[in-house]
């Protein structure tokens, strides 16, 4: 099942500064808003990300390898899911561009404030990981709905 968000296609129309943004005729992300913030981090990234951190200590070269692997699986990982949804006839069939953004952008903050090692790398405290986390799950989302909107 993949576990990203997938769009009805549609064409993009330019936008004139201050015109109002009208949603396309047939867009709808599948899945409620609990069900897409879910998916923004596939399970599978967590996964190698918490047992990775295991495994690094508090060695600062294992954390930077583990955490682009884990980045550059995840990407890997949406986008062999997003062809398999195009082969398979899917709803849409394809994962936005700005998806694999926002999807990193969710693993590194999540990364961050439930490992104390990786928010020290990050120069943040417990406080400000923990407060982007829960910002995080409330604008993902929006961001997400208005990067389609805009068809950026």
């Amino acid at each position: 099942m993949a576990r990203t968000i997938l769009y009805v296609p549609r064409e993009t129309a330019g936008l004139e500064f201050g015109q109002r943004v009208q949603k396309p005729e047939g867009y709808e992300p599948e899945g409620s808003y609990a069900d897409r913030l879910a998916r923004y981090v596939p399970g599978e990234a967590l996964a190698a990300f918490e047992a990775g951190t295991f495994v690094k200590g508090s060695d600062t070269g294992m954390l930077v390898v583990l955490l682009v692997g884990c980045v550059l699986g995840n990407l890997l990982y949406l986008w062999i899911q997003s062809k398999r949804a195009e082969r398979g006839g899917t709803k849409g069939g394809r994962t936005l561009k700005h998806f694999y953004f926002l999807s990193t952008f969710a693993f590194l903050i999540w990364a961050a404030a439930l490992d104390r090692g990786t928010a020290e790398f990050f120069h943040l405290s417990e406080a400000w990981s923990r407060f982007l986390m829960i910002m995080a799950v409330y604008l993902l989302p929006l961001a997400d709905d208005a990067c389609a909107l805009l068809g950026i």
